[in-house]
C-alpha cells in the first residue's frame, strides 16, 4: 500500500507541477501584455487628447462659420421693398442733377451664383442728364452701403450730337440687380 500511495501521490504532484507551470507560463504572457498595455497608454492618452484638441478647434471653426454665415445672410435684405430701393435711387438721381423717366420692378427670382442661391430683383431705371452724372449716378450706387447686395448689370446710353449753345441731355438705361435672400430663409 505504501508503495501504491507513494505511486499515487508522485502522479498527483506531477500534476499540480505540469499544472503550475502552464499558470506560470499564462501569468507571465498576461503580465507581458498588461505591461505593452501600459506603455501603449500614455499614446493611447495622448491620441485621444489630441482628437478632443481637434475637435474643440473643428467647433470653434464650425461656429466661426455659421456666425460669419448669419452675418453675411444678415447683409443681404429679406425683401425688396419697391419704395425703398425707389427712394434711394431718386435720391440719388437728384443728387447728380438727373431726372428718372421709368423705374420698373421686376419680379423676385431665384438665381444660383458660385452654388449659393439668391433671391434677385431687377429694377430697369431710364434716365436723362449729362453724361458725367449718368457715370456719377452709376459710381454712386456701386459705392452705396444702402445699395452693398446690388450690381449694376447693364447701362446702354443715347447721347445726341451736341447742338450750339443748348445742353446736350442724354438718356440711359440702366439695370439694377439686387440679391436678397432666397426662399425668405
Amino acid at each position: 500500500w505504501l508503495i501504491l500511495g507513494i505511486g499515487i501521490f508522485v502522479i498527483a504532484l506531477g500534476g499540480l507541477l505540469m499544472v503550475y507551470s502552464q499558470q506560470r507560463g499564462e501569468q507571465v504572457r498576461i503580465g507581458d501584455s498588461l505591461a505593452a498595455a501600459h506603455a501603449a497608454l500614455p499614446a493611447v492618452i495622448s491620441e485621444q487628447s489630441h482628437r478632443e484638441t481637434q475637435l474643440i478647434q473643428l467647433r470653434s471653426q464650425l461656429a466661426q462659420a455659421e456666425l460669419l454665415l448669419y452675418e453675411a445672410e444678415a447683409r443681404f435684405p429679406q425683401l425688396v421693398e419697391d419704395i425703398e430701393y425707389g427712394e434711394i435711387l431718386f435720391n440719388y438721381a437728384d443728387d447728380w442733377n438727373l431726372e428718372i423717366t421709368s423705374l420698373i420692378r421686376s419680379e423676385p427670382r431665384d438665381k444660383a451664383v458660385g452654388g449659393v442661391t439668391f433671391s434677385v430683383t431687377s429694377f430697369d431705371i431710364d434716365l436723362v442728364g449729362r453724361v458725367i452724372d449718368i457715370r456719377r449716378f452709376t459710381g454712386t450706387i456701386a459705392a452705396s452701403e444702402y445699395l452693398a447686395t446690388a450690381a449694376v448689370e447693364r447701362v446702354s446710353m443715347t447721347i445726341p450730337a451736341p447742338a450750339t449753345g443748348e445742353e446736350v441731355r442724354s438718356s440711359a438705361n440702366i439695370e439694377l440687380v439686387i440679391y436678397g435672400v432666397a426662399g425668405g430663409q
